[in-house]
């Protein structure tokens, strides 16, 4: 059996949501790495990004969503997207269908909780580089 395994895409989306192990995997260790600080993340209008040794992951916001949501999120690699899971837990159907216990989701929701916290924009990292000198 082939450990070969196929990038998630939209379509992977749109199926019902059952954790892949590895995908909640590849969250966790976006999660520690960010706690140990080797994973910075910038803050921008449409949302929060960080990249470290050829992975980029992203929080995309929807332009009329709260600041404290998310759209989606995805992580890249040089071989492409390996990771693009959209935010559908606010949506009544999918909260009372169990959406909000899936691993994934809880991963990218503590994920999303801790980037909303060290997430830098341009004013801050303006302000630490003025206090350094």
């Amino acid at each position: 059996m082939s450990d070969e395994r196929t990038p998630a895409t939209s379509e992977h989306v749109e199926q019902e949501m059952h954790a892949d192990p590895h995908e909640v995997e590849l969250v966790r260790k976006l999660i520690a790495k960010t706690n140990e600080g080797k994973l910075r993340w910038n803050r921008s209008k449409g949302g929060y990004q960080a990249s470290a040794s050829g992975v980029f992951a992203s929080f995309s916001k929807a332009a009329d969503a709260p600041s404290e949501t998310w759209a989606r999120f995805y992580v890249n690699t040089t071989e492409g997207t390996i990771l693009n899971v959209e935010n559908r837990s606010n949506r009544p159907l999918e909260i009372l269908g169990g959406f909000k216990r899936d691993p994934l989701s809880l991963a990218l929701r503590e994920l999303f909780a801790l980037v909303t916290k060290v997430g830098e924009g341009a004013v801050d990292r303006a302000i630490k580089a003025l206090d350094s000198i």
